[in-house]
């Protein structure tokens, strides 16, 4: 059957024998070919949907979405046919009244006559639609098509879907004037109903018949006719424009890019909106267009086994709808799992392309010494792992319930539908909450996505009549993880499949359809017993869901939109008490890393801070970081906990990672304000997160302070090390020195002078180091506005000791890189004529079984050792076990952590003048300071020095340690900071008479 229905596709589409006509049949049958796979799935479905008679009836030019384009430019060809094939599925399983074959069928949905003369409502699917639709619904005139709407109904992610292909008028070939007569008249006869926004108006009654969940209507620029398989000219001659008339029947932009949502709802007026003189007008209209869908609702509905499945479906919701396509389908399990390998090999990079990648970005002999340690560490089925799977951070589980860090704010999940009706009960729920001083937020479950993200942020779930989907048991289980509390609610008897049955008459509907039925009432019972508590809108289902095994059930009872007052909801303040005022203060940090992924020294502060604050401040700290997409999908969030202090991670993809301007962190972050609600937001190193981040503190009127960890704000390179790997040495940055360096100055230009702008607007800048805040004084920001804060150190443990050794012990720490004074170092010790000591060297990488070193990569007389790098937890055993700490940066940096946790550690340290590196080194006394140079006489000499005095360094003790800074005594300060700028912002805002913060309500 399929050879054969492909044959005579090839044949009907592409007639005739001329050379043209076999250079098009073979064009067709190329495109088959390379969309066999596809092709064969689709004319299966059909088969299985309508049968062999059925399938033939229909004819073979639905197979012609192989090669031309349909509804919208955009799909592609498996796309096309996916969506023809679930049309013929939908409509033969569940709408056989809508089932037309033959391109001469017809139904009539309504008898227009009453209102317009010899006017029909009428259902076909005329040839010429073919490509915007398998259904045309149409306002006739006798027989002359006044009107019409092309459409195919589709399931996808988001349930049963109508696609809108075209919309049309009357024929070009009428007269014009006879066609604005025709539409006059129709409009006076409609009451003011323009005949195409009446048919947008039964479209939506079609929809909502059928339980479609959202219509999508095309936008202009994706109309299928501007795709190139019609040609540049086809294109441009196109007379209406879609998104006015989508936009003039209260569409809005979808999340697919090439169509518009159009409401499912039908359009209402407040009656205060309409003039007086219009309303008897309006009012007319309304009761035509209540006779007009009991009409389609009485033509679609069929038999009277048709129409009680109808208000199963209704009732049931996606539960059911669910169980109809699964019953439908006919794929072995065997053939669904190898599909299913198919699209992980053509959705993921293929083990060949990674590998590739490893090598041009790290070697040959590197990756191939990798690829072995991972192979022997998880076996052979890392070669067909998803990248992202191999980089997931294992991250703490929170341990402080959500109840006291979003304390007002409940999700409420829900259909969509549900949201459309007149006054649902999820809407009353949230009036009522909203009403006791929480924050709501309604999503639909179908929103994998969004219900995960503002899951992260809020204390409770509600789920309204959703069923156990593997999707929302994810949801239920994301909410324990997160000790946030679910409840289930309803307001029917869906949830036990016995008393369904006894409770309904089912007589009329067959095996098949009632074990569906009973399956989609369990889909239900099962989300309710995996949710913490139950809500019910009578007592008669409170009774229900206790009998069923459900868990502390509230009665919560539905009155009339009348009858909402402050009493009818008072059940629901017992387990959601009105909410007090006042809260403990909040601060927010924004770092681009936290743990466990504590990178560089912005990520050690911005830990120890939050801790410290968290331990002994009145301040409840938050942060927000970012996380490997693996963790987190691009740009969604995941809520865990280091030291108690909430985390909130954002998913950022790689590419990002250095990004000063992010756009797509905006959403998220603001987001995150709004159910943070934080007093002051602290900005660390934001590359990736985007500076932008400064700029919706200020719209939100959140007063920020930012640190300065390093230049990035004022140095497209972030370290002012120029395209020589040199540090450049400007104190005042000029852009025309830069543009010699940076890939792009024109870019660079924009970013000089926006992250400026974003900067000047904080409230408190920062400082590490008093070399910091001139840096910045000398490029133009505002003296007044800087502050010095010091970076602290953690202070070594109480039974510190140095541990002897046989030589004199030398360290370094800065890495495999030439800035960091490694080349220097190697030349400096190569030109020492003695051997007398021993070089330790850390090298990061030895833990995850790489090497940044290769073992001959320092020749030097003395004792050269690798070591893996330290933790913050156990940096005291390595201090301990050097004298000497080397410090040859070759360029100036802002603070310098290292060399304070030496000092702090009685260890001598040698520095090259690196700026704020050396700001607690009193030469001669606790240090070496050493001009900043590349010429290692320098270091050469303060080595000298050093091994010829090797007693003294042995046993030397710092008398100034007591002054270094440690974390505790920068959190102190920092608390004072923050004290400072909240008590200034609250100045400002008083003395900005009738301006409060957009947030000052959710303090």
């Amino acid at each position: 059957m399929i050879y054969r229905s492909i044959l005579k596709s090839v044949l009907t589409l592409q007639p005739g024998y001329s050379l043209r006509a076999l250079n098009n049949k073979f064009k067709l049958m190329l495109l088959m070919t390379r969309e066999w796979s596809d092709l064969r799935s689709f004319l299966r479905r059909m088969s299985n949907a309508l049968g062999d008679d059925g399938f033939e009836k229909l004819e073979g030019d639905c197979i012609g979405v192989v090669q031309w384009p349909y509804i919208s430019k955009c799909w592609n060809a498996p796309a096309r046919l996916a969506a023809v094939a679930s049309h013929y599925e939908a409509i033969s399983k569940q709408f056989p009244a809508l089932l037309l074959l033959g391109r001469d069928e017809r139904l009539t949905l309504c008898d227009l006559s009453g209102y317009s003369s010899a006017c029909t409502l009428v259902l076909d699917r005329p040839i010429w639609f073919k490509r915007e639709g398998e259904l045309v619904l149409n306002v006739f005139q006798g027989d002359l098509r006044v009107a019409s709407i092309a459409f195919t109904l589709s399931r996808t992610t988001d349930g049963l879907c109508l696609f809108i292909g075209a919309v049309q008028g009357i024929h070009k070939g009428v007269d014009s004037e006879r066609s604005l007569s025709i539409y006059r008249d129709l409009t006076k006869d409609f009451e003011g109903l323009r005949p195409r926004s009446f048919l947008i108006e039964a479209i939506k009654c079609v929809a909502r018949t059928v339980g479609a969940t959202r219509i999508y209507a095309v936008g202009d620029a994706y109309r299928h006719h501007r795709h190139p398989y019609f040609g540049a000219e086809k294109a441009q001659d196109l007379a209406a424009n879609y998104d006015v008339i989508w936009l003039e029947n209260g569409a809005t932009p979808s999340a697919r890019e090439d169509f518009f949502n159009i409401p499912l709802a039908r359009s209402m007026r407040a009656a205060d909106d309409i003039a007086a003189k219009k309303r008897a007008m309006y009012r007319r209209r309304q009761a035509l267009l209540d006779d007009v869908f009991a009409h389609i609702e009485t033509a679609l509905a069929g038999t009277d086994g048709q129409r009680q499945l109808q208000l199963h479906r209704q009732r049931l919701g996606a539960a059911l709808a669910v169980q109809e396509v699964h019953s439908a389908s006919t794929i072995s399990p065997l053939m669904a799992r190898a599909a299913a390998l198919l699209r992980h090999l053509v959705t993921e990079p293929r083990v060949d392309q990674r590998f590739r990648a490893y090598v041009q970005k790290a070697g040959l002999y590197p990756t191939l010494r990798k690829v072995w340690q991972e192979l022997l560490k998880q076996g052979p089925g890392l070669l067909w792992k998803a990248p992202d799977a191999q980089k997931s951070l294992p991250l703490g589980n929170p341990g402080v319930p959500a109840s006291d860090l979003f304390t007002n704010e409940v999700l409420l999940i829900g259909e969509a539908d549900l949201s459309q009706r007149p006054k649902p009960r999820v809407a009353q729920i949230q009036q009522a909450l909203e009403g006791l001083g929480y924050r709501c937020r309604v999503v639909d479950w179908r929103d994998h996505g969004a219900c995960l993200n503002a899951l992260q942020m809020c204390s409770a779930v509600i789920f309204f009549r959703v069923p156990a989907f593997a999707d929302v048991l994810q949801l239920i289980e994301e909410a324990r993880r997160l000790k946030v509390t679910s409840y289930w609610d309803a307001d029917e008897l869906i949830f036990d499949p016995q008393a369904y049955r006894q409770g309904n008459d089912l007589n009329a509907l067959s095996a098949a359809t009632i074990a569906n039925l009973l399956t989609a009432v369990a889909l239900y019972q099962q989300a309710l017993l995996s949710c913490d508590r139950a809500i019910a809108a009578t007592a008669t289902l409170a009774l229900a869901m206790t009998e069923a095994g459900a868990r502390h059930v509230t009665l919560v009872e539905q009155t009339p939109d009348a009858e909402s007052d402050s009493k009818s909801w008072q059940p629901l303040s017992r387990i959601f008490p009105a909410q007090a005022k006042t809260r403990a203060r909040r601060v927010l940090s924004a770092n681009i890393f936290f743990a466990p992924r504590s990178y560089g020294g912005a990520t050690i502060i911005a830990e120890q801070m939050t801790r410290l604050m968290a331990q002994a401040s009145q301040l409840q700290p938050f942060v927000f970081t970012s996380l490997p997409v693996a963790n987190a999908a691009p740009y969604g969030l995941f809520r865990y906990e280091v030291n108690k202090v909430a985390v909130i991670g954002m998913g950022l993809p790689e590419e990002r990672s250095e990004y000063f301007e992010n756009p797509a962190t905006t959403p998220t972050f603001e987001a995150m304000l709004s159910s943070v609600a934080p007093d002051l937001v602290h900005l660390h190193s934001v590359q990736g997160l985007g500076a932008q981040l400064a700029e919706s503190c200020r719209k939100a009127g959140i007063p920020f302070v930012v640190t300065l960890h390093d230049t990035w704000w004022i140095c497209g390179r972030q370290f002012m090390i120029n395209n020589h790997g040199q540090y450049c040495g400007q104190t005042r940055i000029s852009t025309e020195v830069c543009a010699k360096c940076v890939d792009d100055p024109v870019l660079n230009d924009y970013r000089q002078q926006w992250l400026a702008n974003m900067l000047k607007n904080a409230d408190l800048l920062l400082a590490p180091s008093k070399f910091a805040r001139d840096l910045y004084i000398a490029n133009g920001f505002d003296a007044s506005k800087i502050r010095v804060n010091n970076n602290g150190i953690l202070a070594p443990a109480a039974n510190y000791r140095k541990q002897p050794g046989k030589t004199l012990r030398f360290g370094y720490v800065g890495g495999n890189v030439s800035i960091k004074g490694v080349t220097l170092l190697a030349r400096a010790f190569a030109s020492l004529n003695r051997s007398d000591y021993e070089l330790k060297v850390v090298d990061s990488q030895l833990h995850l079984g790489l090497r940044s070193f290769k073992p001959d990569s320092i020749k030097i007389p003395g004792t050269v050792t690798f070591i893996p790098g330290y933790a913050q937890a156990n940096m005291d055993a390595f201090y301990s076990g050097i004298d000497v700490l080397l410090f040859p940066t070759q360029l100036k940096e802002t603070f310098g952590l290292s060399v304070r946790e030496a000092l702090a550690r009685d260890v001598w340290v040698i520095s090259t003048q690196g700026g704020g590196t050396v700001e607690d080194i009193v030469d001669g006394v606790n240090g070496t300071i050493i001009p900043l140079s590349t010429d290692e006489k320098y270091l050469r000499q303060a080595l000298s020095d050093v091994l010829e005095n090797q007693q003294r360094y042995l046993e030397h003790r710092n008398p100034f340690k007591a002054s270094i800074k440690l974390c505790s005594d920068q959190a102190l300060e920092l608390q004072g900071i923050y004290e400072d700028v909240l008590k200034q912002a609250s100045l400002s805002e008083a003395s900005a008479a009738g301006q409060p913060s957009v947030i000052a309500s959710l303090r």
